[in-house]
C-alpha cells in the first residue's frame, strides 16, 4: 500500500486486523512452548519461565507486525501468494496451446 494514500476508517480497521493477526502467531507460539514448560516444571519457577516465553512471543510478534505494516502493509503482506515461477504463465501456454 503506498504510503501516499490517506487510508479510510474501513481501511485502518483492517490494516489492524491484520496487524493483530501476524501478532497472534509468534504469540500463540510463546504461549504453547511456555505451557508445555509449565507442564514439565510445576512451581514458581515453571510460572516465570512460562510468562516469560509468552511475553517473548508478544513482543517479537509486536515488533514483526511493525516492520511489516511499515515496510508493505499488512493486508498485503497476509494476502500475498507466493507461487512457483512455472505457475505465472500458465494461463498464456493454455491459451497458445
Amino acid at each position: 500500500m503506498s504510503k501516499k494514500t490517506k487510508l479510510n476508517f474501513f481501511d485502518k480497521a483492517i490494516e489492524a486486523i491484520g496487524w493483530l493477526q501476524i501478532i497472534a502467531s509468534p504469540f500463540i507460539g510463546g504461549i504453547i512452548v511456555g505451557g508445555i514448560i509449565y507442564l514439565l516444571i510445576r512451581n514458581t519457577l515453571g510460572v516465570v519461565i512460562a510468562i516469560l516465553f509468552a511475553c517473548t512471543g508478544l513482543i517479537t510478534g509486536i515488533v514483526l507486525a511493525n516492520r511489516i505494516s511499515r515496510k508493505s502493509g499488512t493486508i498485503d503482506f497476509m494476502s500475498r501468494v507466493d507461487a512457483i515461477p512455472e505457475l505465472d504463465n500458465t494461463e498464456a501456454d493454455a491459451i497458445d496451446k
